[in-house]
């Protein structure tokens, strides 16, 4: 399963192929955002990754309102940097760190309980082969293609 970043990026470029008409998603980028922002966030592990979904909500957000296409088209460029790391959060964002910083994240939270596998009501097929128990199965296909191999080709007549 993709990322939220990864399928954030696909839908980004789509919406470039497609002239920026804001047609990438239905409902636009704009609507599109909420559910994106909770998987995003889901998976934030730092507090970088959080800041991160903070600013690409507002842009996503804004999206519609941006009324060229040139204006469009580099706010998506713009998006995908940032994703990419190629261009470094703005400083109202980068102030957010600390708020982050003191939220424990979803990697330090406890594990979630192992569940133990179903039990098989056969135990026995759930026990491995013999390791002999292909050999009868080749052997017998040794003696198929031997007698084969003995006998004459049959000629249509």
């Amino acid at each position: 399963m993709p990322s939220a970043l990864e399928t954030l990026v696909k839908i980004l470029k789509l919406e470039r192929e497609q002239g920026c008409k804001n047609t990438a998603v239905i409902g636009g980028l704009a609507g599109f955002v909420a559910k994106w922002q909770n998987d995003a966030r889901a998976q934030a592990r730092k507090p970088e990754h959080h800041i991160l979904v903070d600013e690409l909500r507002d842009l996503l957000g804004s999206y519609e309102r941006i009324d060229t296409r040139d204006e469009r088209t580099a706010q998506i460029a713009y998006m995908l940097d940032r994703i990419t790391g190629r261009t470094p959060p703005p400083p109202a964002y980068h102030e957010r760190l600390e708020q982050y910083q003191s939220t424990p994240s979803a990697a330090e939270a406890k594990p979630p309980a192992r569940v133990e596998p179903r039990q098989l009501t056969n135990p026995k097929r759930a026990e491995p082969p013999a390791p002999n128990a292909d050999e009868g199965k080749r052997e017998r296909k040794r003696k198929r293609d031997k007698k084969s191999q003995a006998e004459p080709a049959a000629t249509p007549t």
